[in-house]
């Protein structure tokens, strides 16, 4: 848009003599320091979106290695990729001192629990280690082998917690 703007007011000063009759932009003919800053500004126009914005298009290639201009685009556009995740600098300041700080550093924020429901909590796991005891087949381990003949099996089971120990008169009420 600006370069129509710029030749559109050079047209309409063509022919007169004045100072101010300039061009504005330096005519340059060092492709290789145009290519350079072509690609220096593609890559920062990805290191700070990620990704081809409409309003600015990518500037046009001069003559010269296309193959070199296309790994500059890969590398800036992988850049940009990596770059994606990570926070700026200001952010980067918090203080991560705490459970909350910690836990923002992964993306969530904790409530610190209230004595009820830290009391509920123990309540509910103590209730399912006492279900846990009185389950027999939470100790039992099964193994199976082959039996006597083709398609017969036997099964082993045993328990994790060992023998019984022997009763005697005095264990009774």
């Amino acid at each position: 848009m600006k370069s129509i703007q710029d030749q559109q007011e050079a047209f309409a000063t063509k022919g007169q003599n004045s100072p101010d009759n300039k061009p504005k932009t330096p005519i340059t003919r060092n492709l290789a320091a145009e290519r350079m800053a072509a690609i220096k500004q593609q890559q920062e126009a990805f290191s700070k979106k990620g990704q081809k914005s409409p309003e600015k298009p990518l500037p046009k290639a001069t003559r010269g290695n296309f193959a070199a201009e296309k790994m500059a685009a890969i590398k800036a556009q992988q850049e940009a990729f990596a770059n994606k995740g990570k926070k700026t600098e200001e952010s980067q300041e918090e203080d991560t001192s705490g459970i909350k700080g910690v836990a923002s550093k992964f993306g969530d924020t904790v409530k610190p629990k209230s004595a009820v429901q830290r009391r509920k909590e123990a309540f509910e796991r103590q209730q399912k280690e006492a279900a846990m005891k009185n389950d027999p087949k939470a100790y039992q381990s099964v193994t199976w082998k082959n039996g006597e003949g083709f398609g017969k099996f036997k099964k082993k089971v045993t328990d994790s917690r060992g023998i019984a120990p022997k009763k005697s008169l005095a264990d009774l009420p």
